[in-house]
């Protein structure tokens, strides 16, 4: 257990990041679901949008869209499996305003639709409890 939080302490350390940068990965991840646009975020940060975008994505490695939509769909995926939600609402809640769009960004991510990620995620957890065969 140690281990693991060692793990996960070093996995999301932000340490080596320009500060500009750990303040958009911090709004990011706290805040989903609001306008993570280029634009809304460098007003929030109070830099250039070019700037913002160009240090993003040196620092990063990817565009600042693409983090967003990968932050998103996390967000997304825990909602999907932990709550009963309809999947219009996670949609709302993880910061999209399509549908169709948020289904293309996730399977794009996951292989899957929000559905039968779902679907495969519950029949996953049902393997965790005890196997019972019924007998006739």
């Amino acid at each position: 257990m140690i281990a693991g939080y060692c793990n996960m302490v070093r996995q999301y350390n932000l340490k080596n990041f320009s500060l500009p940068i750990r303040k958009a990965i911090t709004y990011i991840n706290m805040e989903p679901d609001t306008d993570l646009s280029l634009k809304a975020l460098a007003v929030r940060l109070i830099l250039n949008p070019n700037y913002l975008s160009t240090l993003f994505t040196k620092e990063l490695g990817i565009s600042l869209t693409e983090y967003v939509n990968r932050c998103r769909v996390e967000h997304a995926k825990h909602l999907l499996l932990s709550t009963d939600l309809p999947i219009k609402k996670i949609v709302q809640q993880c910061g999209f305003t399509d549908i169709h769009y948020f289904t293309r960004i996730f399977k794009r991510f996951t292989s899957l639709t929000p559905k039968n990620y779902r679907e495969q995620g519950i029949s996953d957890k049902l393997w965790d409890k005890p196997y019972y065969i019924r007998q006739t």
